[in-house]
């Protein structure tokens, strides 16, 4: 049950980030996406602290135990994947990306 409230929570914040933020604030800037994504990352890890912080329930994942925090930042991850390369695909974004992590041009797509 614990599973499903962490998964809610990241549910709602790729919802957030990918259908309101990215597309309002981000643009096309790839480079300022991905710092928003590193601060999203920690979003679903403190609201399960604030569920799980006194507790420290066990969560499961495939045999393995893991805690609130390890869990949390897993299954962003795991559903965020999915997501990005459905935004990055639907907005035309793999030029920037390439351009950002493969090329050392000296274009600055960011801050």
């Amino acid at each position: 049950m614990n599973e499903l409230i962490v998964i809610a929570i990241v549910l709602a914040t790729l919802s957030i980030s990918y259908l309101w933020v990215y597309p309002r604030f981000a643009g096309r800037n790839v480079k300022l996406m991905s710092y928003m994504d590193i601060g999203f990352t920690f979003v679903p890890a403190a609201v399960s602290g604030l569920f799980f912080w006194q507790s420290d329930p066990v969560f499961r994942v495939f045999g393995l135990e893991l805690n609130w925090f390890i869990y949390s930042i897993l299954a962003y991850m795991v559903i965020e994947i999915p997501v990005f390369i459905l935004y990055v695909r639907a907005r035309g974004l793999w030029p920037e990306y390439k351009a950002l992590w493969g090329s050392s041009s000296s274009a600055d797509y960011g801050w």
